[in-house]
């Protein structure tokens, strides 16, 4: 059976696992709909043609149904999703690392799963990564208006260059625009697999990471019960935990729990 076919399967047989709490959950009083923007292209966590949009995606449709709520989930690229959430035409938004500047927009729910920030270099490249100072003189693709770690976007001794996708990032640093490119490792490695399969050979991936940075749902302060919900969503996600729920969706989108 191939990978995407085993996916599937096991993606179909979690619903029998999902089942039953969701019917636990039925006499609970709902609390209405709840809005999530979710990311367009962010695989294995988000994507709109991924097995339930992805697995951070199906975490959150799973934990907002346990809590009483009817998630109306939407697709949509990073910075879209980012500026709408902040505004309040979307209640939250999945995916998100933590940065102070943002807790005055967002108020930070639990975590959904956790990034392993790597560079990508050309096959064949000597380079190898074990502290900013290695980047002396790089020239670095990045995602525009991601929010890397501090010290990354601080530093002065290379050079970053956004663009507005992982894919045009990985593929201007395999033909040699980019001394390196950043993301994380299993999102490289799907987009690699499923979107630009003849760089196989041609780019490869740091052994050792930048950053491990937990990615949390957030709620727009300017939604006026955003407590509530980020409080309703954590009791879920925590039953969802101890129950092995959650354990179970990552594994069955490939992800290892963490």
């Amino acid at each position: 059976m191939g990978t995407g076919r085993r996916l599937a399967a096991r993606v179909i047989a979690l619903l029998a696992l999902l089942a039953p709490a969701g019917a636990a959950c039925a006499g609970e009083a709902p609390h209405g709909t709840v809005t999530v923007a979710t990311l367009s292209d962010y695989p294995p966590y988000s994507g709109e043609n991924l097995p339930h949009r992805g697995a951070s995606t199906h975490i959150v449709r799973a934990a907002f149904q346990r809590a009483g709520y009817d998630p109306e989930i939407t697709v949509m690229p990073w910075s879209r999703a980012l500026a709408m959430t902040k505004r309040g035409h979307y209640d939250a938004l999945a995916n998100v690392w933590h940065r102070e500047h943002r807790t005055e927009f967002f108020a930070y729910a639990g975590v959904l799963a956790t990034n392993r920030l790597v560079f990508v270099k050309p096959a064949g490249s000597g380079f190898t990564y074990q502290r900013l100072a290695d980047l002396r003189g790089k020239l670095v693709g990045t995602v525009r208006d991601y929010s890397y770690p501090k010290p990354f976007l601080q530093a002065e001794s290379f050079h970053r260059h956004p663009v507005e996708t992982l894919r045009r990032a990985l593929v201007l640093t395999a033909r040699g625009r980019f001394d390196l490119a950043i993301g994380d490792a299993l999102v490289v490695q799907h987009t690699i697999n499923t979107e630009l399969p003849t760089f196989g050979r041609t780019l490869s991936l740091t052994e050792r990471a930048l950053a491990k940075d937990p990615m949390h749902l957030v709620v727009s302060r300017k939604i006026p019960d955003h407590a509530e919900i980020v409080r309703r969503f954590n009791a879920a996600l925590t039953r969802m935990r101890a129950d092995g729920t959650r354990t179970e969706i990552l594994r069955a989108h490939g992800l290892r729990p963490g």
